[in-house]
């Protein structure tokens, strides 16, 4: 088995992991595996997209294998929501019907080019005045042809590097890849603050989906926003939380690596989850103190909330309300 290393991407450049792959299997034994360590939903369709010097080279099918689909060593992978694939696909379909055009085109001026020379070669000793009239006028008129197609097959040429350059721009836009931006220790603890106060508006009327889709990113968003999470559930059952106190005590560890960052905080955070009914539900009520891991990701130029995870619970009590 052949094997070869190819680096995965999420289409926006945000993250990337570098994996071996085997040559003879296919797409789509990798597609699902691909998706889960990018971060992207499992659900969701996704199409992997060939890329050349950072742009977006071809649309690949995922029921080719690797070697099918020309994938060679070092090559990247980016992985596009379905919509943008086949917008890629089509464009390298366009692209493949104008360039069989082109070359349908030159190859008919090189056989007319071949036929006038045969013809030539044929009547060498064809020297009578009235021969060599209606020789030098078969000659202008095959010329003519031939100064046609190919003025045509120049001005389809130059069509087709107008249309690749347009394309190609257009797609350019659409894979840009940007470089993570910097993050220092206090816009870590900035984010987690937004987080913190955002959760007033977001588990509770007005149910603020948008506020958390700017704030959350990969689990974090899934968990909390997307279909079927937590606000899904609160807005569904009429249910919401009042938060009292919010604050983060202390940071215990902070590390960034290209664009991703973790940070360790210990927050207090008070919170009462009230039933549809008004009443309290005890068990999803309390004032606690916690050493919580954030996961922090940049997505488009924007650091977001990725994940985060309970390390223990240091303190707990009853809420006051």
């Amino acid at each position: 088995m052949e094997e070869i290393a190819v680096t995965f991407q999420k289409h926006d450049g945000s993250r990337e992991k570098t994996l071996s792959i085997v040559l003879d299997e296919k797409l789509s034994e990798y597609r699902e595996e691909v998706q889960t360590f990018l971060g992207l939903p499992d659900k969701s369709p996704y199409g992997f997209v060939l890329l050349r010097n950072g742009k977006a080279y071809k649309a690949l099918s995922e029921n080719q294998t690797f070697r099918e689909a020309g994938v060679k060593e070092n090559d990247n992978l980016a992985l596009f929501p379905l919509e943008n694939w086949q917008e890629i696909s089509t464009n390298n379909t366009a692209n493949n019907a104008i360039a069989d055009q082109v070359e349908s085109s030159a190859s008919l001026a090189t056989k007319t080019i071949n036929k006038t020379e045969t013809f030539q070669d044929r009547n060498p000793s064809n020297n009578s005045p009235t021969a060599l009239g209606i020789l030098a006028g078969v000659r202008n008129w095959q010329n003519a042809i031939i100064i046609g197609g190919l003025i045509s097959g120049a001005i389809l040429i130059g069509f087709v590097s107008m249309i690749r350059h347009q394309i190609t721009g257009g797609q350019a836009g659409v894979i840009s890849i940007q470089p993570a931006p910097s993050l220092s220790q206090n816009q870590a603890v900035d984010l987690i603050e937004r987080w913190l106060k955002a959760k007033r508006e977001i588990f509770a009327p007005p149910y603020n989906r948008q506020l958390g889709a700017e704030l959350t990113t990969g689990k974090a968003y899934d968990d909390n926003i997307g279909a079927g999470g937590s606000l899904d559930w609160l807005e569904k059952n009429g249910a919401y939380y009042r938060y009292g106190v919010q604050k983060i005590d202390s940071v215990e560890q902070f590390f960034v690596n290209g664009s991703d960052a973790t940070i360790e905080t210990i927050v207090t955070e008070e919170r009462t989850l009230y039933k549809k009914n008004g009443s309290i539900d005890a068990e999803n009520t309390s004032l606690d103190t916690r050493l919580v891991r954030y996961t922090l990701q940049a997505v488009n130029g924007q650091w977001k909330l990725a994940a985060y995870k309970t390390v223990k619970i240091i303190k707990k009590s009853q809420s006051s309300q």
